[in-house]
């Protein structure tokens, strides 16, 4: 009789291709693959599987049993020193052969969220033995591919927008971090007007319409997201509800809570309101009078902020100055010192009234000689932002002006 043996002293090869090298879980992995192969087709029986947690990321293992030591997996708990997974991988006949594990491995309360630490690791290696016994060599470090577990969502905070109303708001902007990565950033616009969504082109969209923002981190350091806003605001109404949500590698999320904000594009408007007409003549004068008004319905209409008025004599282009004259108030200068006057005024409201007087106006003393002709010039702004800047508020284009002449000698 004959019989036939084939002589293998060559050692197989394996590696574990599940989970891709630096994956990131929010749950524990549910299986570990991967490939082996041997000089005799078909040959590896049994491939061992090893999940380290390398906790000082050096690829060296410490086997020290300390707080800052490595363990391993043994299929039930962690131990202090090497030891596989206690089930053997059964590879195919293909070539290379394929295997895969789903027992014995550790769950989501056996791993560790490291809290920012970026430098910890889980690793998986492999030992691959074929049918004449020959065990894989396990290199120093091994070949592995490594894992972190993350359960932790980013947060998420939002920058632009925070005010009530904006008469412009290019760019829509937050922070996001997490302990270890932000992956991505998206956002969502929702118009109360139209009961519709921003669809990164237009309105009419529906509620999946979440955009991609600009912004993304490998590391546990704040990142700042943007997003372009619409072009016009004004199409999708004058009320809108900005979300945001920020996703890290192992796929939690935060949704930031809707800041919502009125868009108010409609400039205020002033007026002198006493006197009521031009040109007409007093004999006294101690307040001037007038209204501001903020256009537009209450989702519309940011309210007026401020009001300010200047005075002028159009004899000689003198400007009231309140402190002029030595302190008592005067025309005294040529110079336009803008709009600087303060009137009392309701403000924070859409229709807002506003008074002016000065102690000279009482006695008339600032009116005086009789015959001369002034002017009153009104302007006022409104509450609205653009974007961040608090002073780039909504003013009236064109002020109100209003004359009137003071004459005090009887005829």
């Amino acid at each position: 009789s004959t019989q036939t043996f084939t002589y293998d002293n060559s050692k197989p090869a394996s590696v574990a291709t599940y989970p891709s090298d630096d994956a990131f879980f929010s749950t524990a992995p549910l299986r570990i693959a991967g490939t082996a192969l041997d000089d005799i087709a078909g040959g590896v029986s049994l491939v061992k599987v090893y999940i380290w947690e390398d906790r000082n990321n050096n690829n060296i293992k410490n086997e020290g049993g300390g707080p800052t030591d490595d363990r391993w997996w043994n299929g039930s708990t962690w131990t202090t020193t090497e030891t596989d997974i206690g089930v053997n991988a059964s590879p195919d006949a293909g070539s290379p052969q394929l295997w895969e594990v789903t027992t014995n491995l550790p769950l989501a309360n056996h791993l560790t969220n490291w809290a920012g630490v970026n430098t910890r690791r889980y690793r998986i290696y492999t030992r691959a033995r074929d049918s004449a016994t020959n065990d894989e060599d396990i290199t120093s470090p091994p070949a592995d591919v490594s894992f972190r577990y993350d359960n932790v969502p980013p947060s998420m905070g939002t920058v632009l927008p925070v005010a009530a109303y904006y008469n412009g708001l290019p760019t829509l902007s937050g922070t996001a971090q997490d302990s270890l990565n932000v992956s991505t950033v998206q956002v969502r616009i929702y118009s109360f007007s139209n009961n519709d969504y921003w669809t990164g082109a237009g309105w009419g969209g529906a509620s999946t319409e979440w955009k991609q923002a600009v912004g993304s981190t490998n590391t546990s350091v704040q990142v700042t997201w943007t997003y372009n806003s619409p072009a016009d605001w004004t199409t999708g109404g004058s009320q809108f509800t900005v979300e945001a949500r920020g996703f890290d590698y192992a796929g939690n999320t935060t949704t930031l809570a809707g800041i919502t904000f009125n868009y108010d594009n409609n400039r205020p408007t002033s007026t002198v309101t006493y006197p009521s007409a031009n040109d007409l003549r007093f004999s006294s004068m101690t307040t001037l009078f007038g209204r501001a008004l903020d256009p537009g319905t209450t989702s519309q209409s940011s309210g007026i902020k401020t009001v300010k008025i200047k005075i002028k004599r159009s004899q000689d282009n003198y400007f009231w100055n309140p402190t002029g004259g030595g302190g008592s108030g005067a025309f005294d200068t040529t110079s336009d010192p803008g709009f600087t006057l303060s009137p009392t005024v309701n403000l924070y409201t859409t229709s807002a009234t506003w008074s002016y007087t000065h102690a000279e106006f009482s006695n008339s003393n600032a009116w005086l000689p009789s015959g001369q002709t002034f002017y009153i010039y009104t302007q006022t702004e409104d509450n609205s932002r653009y974007t961040d800047y608090s002073s780039m508020t909504l003013t009236e284009l064109t002020t109100s002006t209003r004359t009137f002449i003071f004459d005090n000698v009887a005829p």
